[in-house]
């Protein structure tokens, strides 16, 4: 039951997420790089901060929630989660997500993309310890 549930709380929060970030990451790809470097080389335009900085917050957000779904998957499945330099990397890389957001976005980036991820890995990672902390 418990696996159950976890399950459901994970599938809740991050599956939106991860749709986001792929859509996010496609138009990042496709549209966002492109127009940047084509910014960059048109020299009447002006500097539009928001393309980079959207690129860098795509590719920490992407991830971050790579790292975030390791850490879901090996806490549904009952195995230990080692909280090694990928996973402080991971929190870097959510953090640096996280600005990028809001400062693009404003404050519906805090309650929607920001607040719902932060709340299911400090979950996660109190489960893994209260169920690894004897082992």
């Amino acid at each position: 039951m418990k696996k159950l549930l976890l399950s459901i709380e994970a599938m809740i929060l991050l599956i939106p997420l991860s749709v986001a970030v792929c859509y996010a990451s496609a138009l990042t790809l496709i549209i966002g790089i492109p127009a940047s470097i084509a910014q960059q080389l048109d020299a009447g335009s002006s500097y539009d901060p928001m393309l980079p900085l959207s690129a860098i917050g795509n590719i920490a957000g992407v991830y971050a929630l790579v790292v975030l779904w390791s850490l879901v998957l090996n806490t549904i499945q009952g195995r230990r989660y080692t909280f090694t330099h990928t996973f402080r990397l991971g929190v870097v890389a959510g953090i640096v997500a996280s600005l990028c957001l809001i400062i693009i976005y404003d404050w519906p980036a805090l309650v929607f993309g920001v607040i719902p991820p932060v709340v299911l890995a400090i979950h996660f990672v109190i489960i893994q310890r209260m169920r690894f902390t004897n082992a």
